[in-house]
């Protein structure tokens, strides 16, 4: 995976933009594709900030060009954005993405940590610090301070402190993991790969062990048997047995 920093002007992704975008989406579904004066007027926000916001609807899952399947679900079911379970998605979005989100939920995954220490270990990237050091910034924003705050994944003090232990529904889990089995094109899986591998489901939504494991246990509860569990000589593995439609999952995720 080649890793991409920068994009986002600098501007997290703020708790309304996603909803503006939307709201406008419904009156014209071309408005992004209007020149940049009447954008600007339709979303009330700068030229920077509409640059910013094609790079989180990308990013977030949301929108590139087009709606996207989770998108429209999402302008159906959730346009204000008041589940958790929709944040959840778009946070699971991001942390797909090559960016610092994958990152920092993935390979990284500090417990507690510093600006400092992120740069350091970014260091390894041939980007400028500047490019670096913004993109932390806006990293430790966007959970403290914009579209993801409410989801509590961190505490901003002397350190930034990761919140383990969070609450996942167990339909963002579902389709989380179903697709993960898509992206890998496989139908098993070691549930190793999903505790320490480079899609870490158990990372990417802050889990403690026991509540990771206690949706493995019962995933074919979840899935009403597509997807079974087995485990053999300390191997524990996962099953895909039949597909399942993934628009169906979000909207069990998105409808409040």
């Amino acid at each position: 995976m080649k890793y991409v920093f920068g994009g986002h002007e600098k501007f997290e992704c703020k708790s309304d933009w996603v909803s503006k975008f939307l709201i406008e989406y419904l009156k014209d579904n071309e408005i992004l594709h209007k020149d940049i004066d009447t954008v600007i007027a339709r979303l009330g926000l700068g030229k920077n900030m509409i640059g910013s916001l094609k790079y989180w609807l990308r990013h977030l899952g949301i929108y590139d060009g087009d709606l996207s399947e989770f998108g429209e679900i999402v302008k159906e079911n959730d346009i204000f954005l008041e589940s958790k379970n929709t944040l959840m998605l778009m946070h699971y979005h991001l942390c797909k993405t090559p960016t610092i989100y994958n990152l920092f939920f993935n390979r990284f995954f500090y417990l507690k940590f510093k600006k400092e220490k992120l740069i350091l270990d970014l260091s390894e990237f041939n980007v400028s610090q500047n490019t670096i050091a913004n993109d932390i910034d806006t990293f430790i924003r966007l959970y403290t301070q914009g579209i993801f705050r409410d989801l509590n994944f961190f505490e901003k003090e002397e350190y930034i402190s990761l919140n383990i232990g969070m609450s996942v529904d167990d339909n963002v889990f579902l389709y989380a993991l179903y697709d993960v089995f898509e992206m890998k094109n496989q139908i098993s899986m070691s549930v190793y790969d999903l505790e320490k591998g480079d899609i870490s489901l158990l990372q990417i939504f802050a889990m403690d062990e026991n509540s990771f494991f206690n949706k493995i246990n019962k995933i074919e509860k979840i899935s009403n048997s597509a997807i079974e569990y087995r485990e053999s000589s300390g191997f524990k593995t996962l099953y895909l047995k039949e597909k399942l439609n993934k628009n169906e999952i979000l909207r069990n995720c998105v409808e409040i």
